[in-house]
């Protein structure tokens, strides 16, 4: 997983927020989380740990996950609300910014 290089960044990474109705301990858990399928027990784990264990979820994970019967590079697309999207895409951008907004009580 990529270090995190602003300072405020940083900070976002331990704050807890939620997002369309799902609890997140940290930015950390949020990302961490959204990497695994939306039927993965792990995802939900992910979600309320610290940064520290969900970064540990992470480097364990098998290096596919198995979605809707196809297989998925582990950390080439994360799962959000039925959609997998990519991390090279402009929707997950917009997916973390909206986290970051939600974080810094921000207009979306």
């Amino acid at each position: 997983m990529k270090s995190i290089n602003s300072e405020e960044e940083r900070d976002a990474a331990n704050h807890p927020f939620s997002m369309e109705g799902i609890y997140f301990r940290s930015f950390t858990s949020f990302l961490c989380g959204i990497k695994f399928p939306e039927d993965y027990e792990r995802r939900q784990r992910a979600f309320a740990l610290n940064e520290e264990r969900a970064l540990k979820i992470v480097d364990e994970a098998e290096e596919v996950v198995m979605h809707r019967g196809r297989y998925c590079l582990f950390g080439s697309f994360v799962f959000w609300k039925g959609k997998v999207i990519d991390t090279r895409s402009i929707d997950y951008h917009d997916l973390l910014t909206e986290a970051r907004n939600i974080i810094y009580g921000r207009e979306i």
